[in-house]
């Protein structure tokens, strides 16, 4: 069973797709609570963050592009 920080990491990493996903198709602002909904955070939990908007614009591409060029540091990535 996963641990919680495994957890984070992949919802952080599923946020990101999604936020591309929408970026891709003209969306460049996202209302943080409803995403954090949509991919299952309880409504008490994503209530905290109703109130943040976040603007997908070229600071979002430069940083996608910087952590794509990263190596994967996932937390279960086994290093041979």
């Amino acid at each position: 069973m996963a641990d919680d920080k495994d957890l984070e990491w992949e919802a952080r990493k599923l946020i990101m797709e999604i936020m591309l996903v929408l970026q891709k198709h003209g969306i460049n602002y996202i209302h943080m609570g409803g995403l954090m909904r949509l991919i299952g955070v309880s409504n008490e939990r994503a209530a905290d963050q109703d109130d943040d908007i976040i603007e997908l614009d070229e600071k979002f591409t430069k940083y996608i592009k910087a952590l794509n060029s990263l190596p994967d540091e996932s937390p279960n990535k086994i290093i041979h």
